[in-house]
């Protein structure tokens, strides 16, 4: 759980540097704002989405091998395979 708050963090982060180093402007503050042109709101919210769920995903999955390793191998019912 922890890392994966913490691979969130460091994914806004990097999601926000990058998002100043291509368009040259902040990140938009409130894309829901009708304030906020709606195909940067968009833009924004898609990479947000597709980075941090892929952060979730790699900080579970490096969590879940800690636990196997210092488990004996056994990986909780919810991470093993067929079991959803």
């Amino acid at each position: 759980m922890l890392a994966t708050v913490v691979a969130g963090a460091i994914a806004q982060r990097v999601v926000a540097a990058g998002w100043r180093a291509v368009t040259g402007s902040r990140p938009p503050g409130l894309p829901e704002s009708p304030e906020t042109r709606l195909v940067e709101a968009v833009a924004y919210s898609m990479l947000v989405g597709a980075v941090l769920n892929a952060a979730r995903v790699v900080a579970t999955r490096q969590a879940a091998r800690y636990y196997a390793a210092r488990s004996g191998g056994a990986l909780p019912r919810a991470l093993r395979q067929g079991t959803r």
